[in-house]
Parts: structure tokens; sequence; C-alpha cells
């Protein structure tokens, strides 16, 4: 009986020795949570983190997401590129789905950006299917408009107009102007792709009406130089020209 009190007794030391502690757990999770809107103050933080602390498959493959994440909302998505295979490895079969679904979206938008369609497709559709289970409209509203570059890139532009179309939904519904700004800005160039010129003429129309006011400039750019395309195929130049006048190009390019 007291040979196995000792057992236990270092058995107990051991697991605590080979566990995280709940102090780089807090900072792991710190940086979650400061990654959209202080990306910078995120990146420092997970950094700060020695990962020969972190013990468990799953402590270290939540803590490659947070920093994954850091890097992406830094815009140096090229630093993830030797990361995300390890993501999507381990969130696969995971039915953690809160961190399953940012993984394998990062996993996608990653193989997106190397023009890896096929894998970029196949880890959308997993993350997409683990939104179901998470309540998080700004990372479906960015799997949507994955879906639609990709359709885009392959020119099946009614599938891409489809999921702009959703990413929309998702954004307006937590007011972010500039995603809806940027998803309106590849709908209609996917219209004039598709040769819809009428349609592009309402997106932008509406694009005016409801963000344009709130958003980045080149969007406004972008999109206003689509529907002057759109004038022009419709042969409406007097109405690409009235149009015209009315853009305020010190303001789009200062």
């Amino acid at each position: 009986m007291r040979v196995l009190r000792i057992f236990l007794v270092i058995l107990s030391f051991v697991l605590v020795g080979c566990s995280t502690s709940p102090a780089t757990l807090s900072l792991i999770e710190r940086s979650e949570q400061l990654a959209i809107d202080h990306p910078d103050s995120a990146l420092n933080l997970i950094r700060s983190v020695d990962p020969s602390t972190i013990y468990g498959r799953d402590d270290r493959a939540r803590y490659t997401l947070a920093l994954c994440e850091a890097y992406y909302y830094n815009r140096q998505d090229a630093a993830c590129d030797s990361l995300v295979q390890q993501l999507f490895d381990h969130y696969l079969t995971s039915d953690r789905h809160h961190e399953r679904a940012r993984a394998l979206y990062q996993y996608g938008y990653n193989s997106s950006q190397h023009l890896r369609f096929s894998d970029a497709v196949l880890s959308l559709i997993e993350a997409e299917r683990s939104l179901q289970y998470v309540d998080n409209p700004r990372l479906c509203g960015l799997v949507y408009l994955t879906f639609g570059e990709i359709y885009g890139e392959t020119c099946l532009f009614k599938e891409a107009i489809e999921s702009y179309e959703k990413s929309l939904h998702y954004f307006a519904e937590e007011e972010l102007h500039d995603h809806c700004g940027y998803a309106f800005m590849h709908m209609v160039a996917c219209c004039n792709r598709k040769r819809d010129y009428h349609k592009v003429i309402e997106l932008a129309n509406q694009a005016e009406r409801e963000f344009l006011s709130d958003v980045y400039y080149g969007y406004n750019c972008e999109i206003a130089i689509e529907k002057c395309f759109a004038y022009i195929q419709l042969g409406d130049i007097a109405s690409c020209e009235e149009y015209f006048a009315t853009l305020n190009f010190d303001y789009a390019f200062e």
C-alpha cells in the first residue's frame, strides 16, 4: 500500500510537469482575443511564449493556430506557410469546432493564395461544417469570401457571385463595412467578366447606397471603374460620362 502511494505521488508530479502551465495557456488565449482588433499586440504576445513549455497535442495545435492567426491579421501570411499543414493534420479529425473552423479556414485561405484550389476547397468545406456549431459570423463571411475568390479565379462566376452574396450577409450582420466593400468589389468584377452589365450597375448602386461612404477608398475606385466599364459595354456613354463627373477622385486617390 505504501509503495502504491509513493507511485501515485510520483505519477502526479510527472503529470503536472508534462502539462502546459495556466500562465502559458492564458497568454495563448489573450493572443487569440487580441488578434482581430490588435494584431500587432497579439503577435508580440504569442511570440513571447516559449514553444518548449507547451505540452500535449491539443495545446501545441492551439498555440500554432494562435500564431498563424496573429500572422494572418498582420498580413504576414507567408509566415504561415510552414505551419498550416500542422493545423490541417491536427484539426481535420477534431471535434473542437471553435478551433477547428478557424484552423481549417487558415489552411484553406493559405492554400488558395498558393493556387492549390482543390486543397483549399476541401478545407473550407470542413470549416463550413464546423461553423454550424459555432456562432462566428465574421469567420463565416471570410470562408464564403474565399470560396468566391477561388470560384472567380476558375471562371465559375455564378458560384462566385453566390458565395460573395453569402459573405455579404454575414459581414453586414456584423456591420463590417470594409469587408462588405471588398466583397462587393469582387462581385461586380465577376458580373463584368460574366458580361452581366446590368447586374454590375445594380450592385454598384447598392454598394454606393449602403457601404461605400464607410469603406476603404480603394474599394470605391475599383467599383467605380467596374461601373464605368459596364456602361461602356452597354453603349450608354452618356450615363458613363454623367456618372464619371460625380466621382471625387481627390478623395479616392488621396
